[in-house]
């Protein structure tokens, strides 16, 4: 099944595909992180507090990861190099991210 799929896409939608499946567990994960955190009943008040983190935290994810070139790789032949890249990136967002919510954590309580 993958396989066909495989075949009928060209490698652009693949990489939309790819970006789209990237975005959804973005959100999916960073909702799950608030509501673990915040218990399950402030976590839906916390989420909506911190709506603009969001947008915000997919567009760090998306321009690192192309930097990176998470998206341009051929994983059926992934190597020890391909593992360190996506750490990497994975490392370089997280901690632009805690930079940025430091920062403006620090701006907005003064």
């Amino acid at each position: 099944m993958l396989t066909l799929l495989r075949e009928k896409i060209s490698a652009k939608q693949r990489k939309i595909v790819l970006v789209f499946i990237d975005v959804f567990l973005s959100i999916f994960t960073l909702s799950l992180a608030f509501l673990l955190r915040f218990n399950l009943d402030y976590g839906f008040q916390v989420i909506l507090m911190y709506g603009w983190l969001f947008p915000l935290y997919i567009i760090i994810k998306i321009i690192i990861y192309k930097k990176y070139g998470l998206y341009s790789s051929l994983w059926r032949y992934a190597s020890v190099k391909e593992l360190i890249s996506v750490f990497k990136a994975i490392s370089i967002s997280s901690l632009v991210i805690m930079a940025f919510l430091f920062l403006s954590k620090n701006i907005i309580l003064g």
